[in-house]
């Protein structure tokens, strides 16, 4: 699941509620004080005048990696006992295997840290794409062993990877992999708020810091309670005659609900999207009032362009009645700067429920889709 494509639907509707972190062993001796998460729940994060320390945790609350982010040599003592990956915060360069993460880098200003960047053609911040143009930055082939080949004539760096599909195994052994969890976060704010953990092993934590605390003050000022009858939404995506949609506990179920809507698969809780029977997709259809389609279809412009969708659904109450609305990948930054502005998402969904208290709303990333051909 590297491809762009493929990634819009991990960014955006995959589902999934990690178990309580586990014990990560015993305290040790050194001070270290819990800097507590807003939202995020697969990292956790220490601090002391020595450093910072950070666990990530994978889809079942599994230890994926302890990391100690200090200047001191030796390095101090973790907050649990235990073997820990030191990290200079003062680290010049960069590897972004994912172009998710690209976003996260760019917010903090350490852009021209990165020396290398998996999927060139695909990334998106014109930062990056100078930096590949000048040379500045190496794009990474696709192939395993090409790309490893790659890494093996750079300088130690960070890599920043997803910890599936084996990349951290491919990366050669004086690189420091450094595994990235953000998917995982079933609220749009701890998506929003691993902008800290690169933060912390890039040394730019008050920056990061002070950066999420106003996206977090942005997205909970636009949250909406729901009406006594609130607009009931479909959202989902459809790939090889196959529709899926995220469970209830995902990221796009919440924002449905903080835009004052009711998703039509709300108590349907599993750790990843769900496929759909055609019976269930067309009952759905008779039922919803929106109709939402996370694609990547570049010049998108009609309903009739939507994957999936054919007579029978543009027949529908759903279609015909209700408000149809795309989340096109191939116009919009679904994979990155998306997850730092989940206030921008929101406020498009609440548009689209509720166009009445939203006049004049200008779509970024869920745009409405209208019955004529028309721009």
């Amino acid at each position: 699941m590297k491809h762009a494509s493929a990634l819009l639907a991990l960014a955006l509707l995959v589902a999934c509620g990690p178990s309580d972190s586990p014990t990560a062993g015993l305290p040790t001796g050194t001070r270290w004080t819990e800097h507590p998460n807003g939202s995020a729940t697969h990292f956790r994060r220490w601090q002391s005048p020595a450093g910072e320390a950070l666990l990530v945790f994978g889809a079942e609350g599994d230890t994926l990696a302890r990391l100690l982010v200090s200047t001191l040599e030796p390095p101090p003592q973790g907050p649990f006992v235990g073997p820990w990956t030191v990290i200079d915060p003062q680290q010049e360069r960069i590897v972004l295997l994912s172009t998710t993460h690209t976003a996260y880098v760019a917010a903090l200003g350490v852009l021209p840290r990165v020396v290398a960047c998996a999927w060139p053609a695909l990334q998106r911040d014109t930062g990056i794409r100078e930096a590949l143009a000048a040379g500045r930055a190496l794009g990474l082939a696709e192939g395993d062993g090409a790309r490893r080949e790659q890494l093996s004539t750079l300088p130690e760096a960070l890599a920043f990877h997803y910890p599936f599909g084996g990349e951290a195994a491919q990366l050669p052994q004086h690189h420091t992999a450094v595994p990235v969890c953000e998917y995982l976060e079933p609220h749009p704010l701890g998506r929003a708020e691993w902008l800290c953990f690169f933060g912390a092993l890039t040394g730019t934590s008050a920056r990061a810091d002070s950066l999420y605390r106003a996206i977090a003050d942005r997205y909970r000022a636009l949250v909406r309670p729901a009406d006594a009858e609130p607009p009931l939404v479909f959202l989902g995506s459809a790939w090889r005659g196959t529709w899926s949609v995220p469970s209830g506990n995902s990221l796009m179920a919440r924002l449905v609900t903080d835009a004052g809507g009711r998703y039509r698969h709300a108590e349907r809780i599993a750790p990843g999207n769900i496929d759909l029977p055609l019976e269930t997709v067309m009952a759905d259809a008779h039922a919803c009032t929106h109709w939402g389609v996370v694609a990547d279809v570049p010049g998108l412009r009609r309903r009739t362009q939507l994957p999936g969708v054919d007579q029978r659904l543009l027949d529908s109450p759903a279609f015909r009645n209700g408000i149809v609305f795309v989340a096109n990948g191939a116009e919009a930054d679904l994979f990155g700067r998306a997850m730092l502005e989940p206030e921008v998402l929101l406020a498009d969904l609440r548009a689209l429920l509720h166009p009445q208290e939203r006049p004049g709303h200008r779509a970024t990333y869920f745009r409405p889709l209208p019955h004529t051909t028309s721009h």
